[in-house]
């Protein structure tokens, strides 16, 4: 079901996870409906999957068409569909709530949206950070020829909120460094992707603003530590991989940020503590200090103002590293840069986990909820959170219960 309503609000539909028969989805920038051509409710469309496109649209049961009209529903539509077959009526009208859609007025100013003014722009200062080279984007966009030969998945990317990858729910919160796009950018460049593309006149700002992705973006490390290189297969489940490097400083100091080079695709994600006694096998998982984690795309840790980690002397770095197989054999060679302050901060930081690990997933259960819990003994202030539960999860809320309740 699609949703392409102006006023249409998350709460019109019942809150609960699972409690609508038929997923909607929500097109609050109308750029689904538009591009279909809905103008009323109650439209349905069937979409041939060896094409894409629309096969049938008109009402779901021909009783409702203006016009009498035999087989005009979506049932012989599909049926035509499945067997290979035209439907026997491609387009039906019918009375329906009118769907208003300002932007359709404006359809012939998108030939007018200017690449080099409006567009590049843009994919300047939201994309070309992670679509550089050595950057985590799989292609560089460097240049106009690659937008354009990329614009149909840049389209389908941007309207289903895909990218930029920033997941926190948009409605009713405000998160610092969110590189989602606005609302006004997502229609910009979707409209001049659906106008052709256009090259227009303008120098090209694309080349000049994408730069190759630093080794060290918060610059050279006070210490960088080579995490022992590991042999990947090309196939196959691969074990969490612990291990531990001596530190080489004699007294206890202040941790800033850490960074982390030269990781290679098979690194899925890496963890980094510290650990006060020296394993003898360089192994070493259950640390008494965190010093953040990696994940592709997120290649540094920056602590907030005036706020670090306390590392004591001694001891040993440990690290947590999460390989995943990707065809053939690969050797990493991880390095994480360690960034210290020169004098001791005004604020300690800890990092502490709140997991249950005796959860336990029925199979085949839909929204299925688990709880933890962390007791606090003290008042802290919280700058940040990273729910971690990959696909198996659609979302995670933070709730805090004071002692007052």
């Amino acid at each position: 079901m699609l949703d392409s309503g102006l006023n249409s609000k998350r709460g019109t539909f019942d809150g609960k996870p699972g409690s609508a028969e038929i997923p909607v989805l929500a097109d609050e920038l109308q750029l689904v409906g538009r591009s279909l051509g809905v103008t009323t409710t109650g439209e349905a469309f069937v979409v041939d999957p060896k094409t894409w496109k629309v096969a049938y649209h008109g009402p779901i049961d021909a009783s409702f068409a203006d016009k009498k009209v035999t087989n005009g529903d979506v049932a012989s539509a599909l049926t035509a569909v499945l067997a290979g077959e035209a439907p026997p009526v491609v387009e039906a009208t019918f009375k329906g709530a009118k769907i208003e859609f300002p932007d359709r007025a404006k359809q012939a100013d998108f030939a007018k949206i200017s690449y080099a003014n409006d567009v590049a722009p843009i994919l300047a200062d939201k994309c070309v950070v992670c679509h550089t080279e050595g950057g985590m984007g799989p292609f560089k966009m460097d240049k106009f020829e690659v937008v354009k030969t990329m614009a149909p998945m840049i389209r389908e990317s941007l309207r289903t909120g895909r990218m930029p990858p920033y997941h926190s729910d948009p409605h009713g919160s405000q998160w610092t460094d969110d590189m989602r796009l606005s609302a006004n950018q997502v229609k910009t460049v979707v409209n001049w992707i659906e106008a052709g593309a256009p090259r227009g006149e303008g120098e090209d700002p694309l080349p000049k603003a994408a730069k190759p992705a630093p080794k060290w973006p918060l610059g050279q490390p006070d210490v960088v530590v080579d995490v022992p290189a590991f042999d990947v297969p090309a196939s196959g489940i691969i074990d969490y991989q612990d291990r531990s490097v001596p530190t080489t400083f004699a007294e206890g100091k202040w941790l800033k940020a850490t960074a982390w080079a030269n990781a290679s695709p098979t690194v899925h994600h890496a963890l980094a503590g510290w650990i006060p006694k020296v394993d003898p096998n360089g192994r070493g998982f259950s640390w008494n200090v965190s010093l953040g984690g990696y994940g592709p795309g997120g290649e540094a840790n920056l602590t907030p103002d005036n706020t670090g980690i306390y590392v004591a002397p001694g001891g040993s770095y440990a690290y947590q590293m999460h390989y995943t197989s990707v065809g053939k054999p690969t050797t990493d060679k991880t390095q994480v840069g360690y960034y210290f302050y020169k004098e001791e901060p005004k604020y300690l930081l800890r990092q502490a986990s709140i997991t249950d690990f005796s959860l336990e997933i029925p199979p085949g259960a839909e929204n299925w909820q688990e709880t933890a819990y962390l007791e606090i003994p003290e008042d802290i202030l919280i700058f940040g959170t990273q729910p971690h539960c990959h696909s198996r999860c659609y979302s995670t809320k933070l709730r805090i219960r004071y002692p007052n309740g």
